[in-house]
């Protein structure tokens, strides 16, 4: 899949965080668009240090 840089705001409350991306940002086709989801899924279950402690 090629890659094409998507903007999106990362909200945090408490220990909850939320993507929020612009719907004209987004692919029209609803299959590309689970995909795009679930890449951007999968490349941060790898994502090391996002732990805070203390």
């Amino acid at each position: 899949m090629p890659q094409k840089a998507i903007p999106f705001l990362m909200m945090r409350g408490g220990t909850s965080r939320g993507l929020y991306f612009s719907r004209t940002d987004l692919p029209d086709n609803r299959d590309r668009l689970a995909q795009v989801l679930v890449a951007w899924r999968v490349r941060r279950a790898g994502h090391a240090g996002g732990h805070i402690s203390g």
